[in-house]
């Protein structure tokens, strides 16, 4: 504690006296700050005074106590102790209490003055008693006094024409939010309206902490030190998620945070130093929101939810540099959270929220800035996660368009390989969600799934093939990716189409996986693509296995090369041991065995 305070500590902390108490109490609020400091340090000094003073008016009368508990005991006999009740029971002999009548008093006193004070000096008083009384496990009526008299001073502060706004706002709510555990939850509601005024000041753009055009503007570098402002971030952002994680502040009042995170605009004018940590503190925040309406506590109401969902991914999107964290709640905590009708909904508010997405899928990758096509990437990424809680109206008209463009050779060369894997993995994404009973594409019937699957399937093998090998698709990913095509189109019982009532039915899955196998056939010119032709023998439908096999098995023969018909068995033995399912085990099984002993014969 600052040495100016000292003094003042001793007396508030041991005098019995209300209007001794009153008097210093009015002096000191009159008077603060004591010192030149900042106004984040002077306030977190009045806090320690507060905690000073209850911890040991506390810790006094717990010793008074003891003590005369210990004198009672050595009294000679159960007469002479009961004599000594009577004469010192005059004050209450309760451990968990604070003081005797006349400290109640004093306390009563200096919360009186408070109370008329208001002010911040007056809040941070009140939150060190608060919280002293909580750390000493207090149960005396006093601690709810204090809640009530806290609460009001909150109040009086935001009504004021400042309201919270600037440094004021962020000691306001720093000090107000590091009591609210010590509250009970009656007046921790009396705090909504306040709090919401409060995080609303301390994310303003142009006042607040954590405000991007405040911290960029160059009369505010002049003036502080990197660090110093990087610690009050800190203290701001530990605030925030004590107060979203509270009951104090509603999903109405939650929904405007994400939108006072967008950082967009004044990004390029920050230090290094600054930029990363207001990002890494606007992205806790989200965070916070988003851990507690979407994972712990997700509302009945979703509208609401849908909304605040956007926002909050809206505003990620402009810290362009996110795209590339890690695993985060955003991506898999509204998923779990929502049935697929919401996540659904969210996805289409996400694309009428951002016109820039349906923008640039209509536009080639070259003529798009930057900055969008950052934003772009976020995106993408995001949605990668959620395609199978997607309907399909909403992945041919507005996924798909998207992710087309970014996953030729264009996107490549004018964008970066980040853009070209995430779109593939959207694609994936896409073909693992027509194989997924439990996707929503599944939940709308054969025929939708068939559309789906016959826009899909064509266009994306083709490119594997045109793209492979030196245009970004090596040759473990387009194994990897023509294999979960043909098995996205043979996977279910497809549609039986016949053009009258004497033709014989055509299988559409059936009859577009094989013509994916001979659109393969005719580029195989290298051992790799040999492999991909084996591992189609793990996708296709039972009913082609036999002319799959046979087609490749001309093509091993074909091979000159010995060493290379070797390795295609060894690679065919993998495949059936690792693979392959159970069904088609024996036939893949017995078909290997006699290749296998076909070349052995032969060699010899």
């Amino acid at each position: 504690m600052d040495p100016e305070y000292r003094s003042i500590a001793r007396i508030l902390a041991t005098s019995r006296a209300p209007n001794i108490i009153a008097e210093v109490t009015q002096d000191l609020l009159v008077r603060w700050p004591l010192t030149a400091m900042p106004l984040l340090a002077a306030s977190r000094q009045l806090e320690l005074l507060g905690q000073y003073i209850a911890t040991l008016r506390v810790r006094a009368y717990r010793n008074r106590i003891a003590s005369t508990e210990e004198r009672a005991r050595l009294q000679r006999n159960a007469v002479d102790r009961a004599a000594h009740w009577l004469v010192v029971g005059a004050w209450q002999r309760e451990a968990h209490g604070i003081s005797d009548q006349t400290d109640r008093q004093a306390i009563a006193a200096l919360f009186k003055v408070a109370e008329r004070s208001s002010g911040l000096p007056a809040l941070a008083l009140l939150a060190g008693v608060l919280r002293a009384m909580q750390a000493e496990n207090v149960v005396d009526p006093l601690v709810e006094q204090c809640a009530v008299v806290l609460a009001n001073v909150v109040r009086e502060l935001g009504s004021r024409d400042e309201g919270f706004g600037g440094e004021n706002g962020t000691a306001a709510l720093i000090m107000a939010t590091g009591v609210v555990d010590a509250m009970a939850p009656g007046h921790v509601r009396m705090l909504a309206g306040q709090c919401a005024a409060m995080v609303a000041a301390v994310l303003d753009p142009q006042s607040g902490v954590l405000g991007m055009e405040r911290i960029a503007s160059q009369e505010f570098c002049r003036q502080r030190v990197e660090h110093v402002v990087v610690r009050e971030i800190g203290g701001v952002v530990r605030a925030l998620t004590v107060l979203i994680d509270s009951p104090a502040l509603a999903l109405p009042d939650a929904a405007r945070i994400p939108r006072l995170l967008a950082y967009e605009q004044a990004a390029a004018k920050l230090p290094l130093q600054l930029l990363a940590a207001t990002v890494l503190a606007a992205l806790h925040v989200l965070e916070a929101v988003l851990q507690r309406y979407f994972i712990d506590d997700a509302g009945p109401n979703e509208q609401l939810l849908v909304d605040l969902w956007v926002a909050v991914v809206d505003a990620m999107a402009c810290v362009h540099f996110a795209t590339l964290a890690g695993p985060a709640p955003w991506r898999s905590g509204f998923i779990v959270a929502r049935p697929p009708r919401v996540a659904n909904a969210a996805v289409r508010r996400l694309f009428h929220s951002q016109p820039c997405l349906l923008y640039m899928a209509a536009r080639p990758v070259w003529g798009i800035h930057a900055v969008r096509s950052c934003t772009v990437l976020f995106y993408m990424d995001l949605l990668e996660h959620l395609v199978g809680r997607l309907a399909n109206n909403t992945l041919m008209t507005m996924v798909l368009p998207l992710v087309t463009r970014y996953a030729d050779s264009n996107a490549l060369q004018y964008a970066g390989p980040d853009w070209f894997e995430s779109a593939h993995a959207v694609v994936l994404a896409v073909l693992e969600a027509v194989n997924s009973e439990d996707s929503a594409v599944q939940a709308e019937g054969e025929w939708r799934r068939a559309a789906l699957v016959v826009e899909v399937v064509p266009w994306y093998t083709d490119l594997l093939l045109e793209l492979y090998p030196g245009r970004g698709i090596s040759g473990e990913l387009l194994l990897i990716a023509y294999t979960a095509a043909v098995r996205a189109a043979t996977a279910h019982s497809a549609p039986v189409l016949a053009q009258d009532a004497d033709a014989v039915p055509v299988n559409l899955g059936y009859a577009l996986a094989w013509e994916r196998v001979e659109a393969l056939e005719r580029k195989i010119d290298a051992h790799e693509l040999m492999l991909v032709l084996l591992e189609l023998l793990t996708a296709v439908p039972l009913e082609l296995l036999p002319k799959l096999m046979d087609k490749f098995r001309v093509r091993w023969e074909a091979e000159p090369e010995w060493a290379m018909r070797r390795a295609l068995l060894d690679a065919a033995q993998d495949m059936v041991v690792e693979r392959a399912e159970l069904a088609r085990k024996p036939a893949l099984a017995m078909w290997t065995w006699k290749m296998r002993t076909e070349f052995n014969a032969a060699r010899i």
